[in-house]
């Protein structure tokens, strides 16, 4: 009995008896607090992956940029007005960087990927959007009529 009373008092406050067992408790739960650090990690970094990927902010190599611009929009509206009055030109263009080229011509030069600008022709006149990268060119047109103006000759 002298023995189990031996056992008793070596008990700790917490109720784990001393030696190996209490050790392993507490290597185990260190273990487990670190297991848990990096799943927690794991799941942020995923969340922050999955976030850059649907934000578009990184794109995979291969993935359209070795294809040449695409113009998705380019109108007038209205295409037809009488003399004195503005129309507004409208565009969007895929497959170019920043470093790339967007132009309308005639008379505006470079403009953004996507946008719109108020125009007044004195005379009905064709608006060339044409967009380029390393690997070509797409080319669009929007004709602004203007009532009662001399028609421009078409060139192809």
């Amino acid at each position: 009995m002298e023995g189990g009373e031996e056992m008793v008092s070596r008990r700790r406050a917490d109720g784990d008896p001393g030696g190996g067992e209490g050790d392993e408790g507490q290597i185990g739960g260190y273990w487990k607090r670190f297991l848990f650090g990096i799943a927690v990690m794991a799941v942020i970094f995923t969340g922050l992956l999955l976030a850059i990927d649907h934000l578009g902010l990184v794109a995979p190599a291969g993935d359209g940029a070795d294809l040449p611009p695409r113009i998705e929009l380019f109108e007038a509206v209205p295409d037809s007005v009488r003399p004195g009055e503005g129309t507004v030109l409208r565009w969007r263009v895929s497959g170019v960087s920043l470093a790339d080229e967007v132009r309308i011509e005639p008379g505006i030069g470079a403009v953004a990927r996507e946008g719109r600008l108020a125009v007044q022709p004195e005379e009905t006149t064709v608006y060339t959007l044409t967009a380029i990268n390393a690997a070509g060119e797409d080319e669009a047109r929007a004709t602004v009529e203007v009532a009662g103006a001399e028609q421009p000759a078409l060139s192809p």
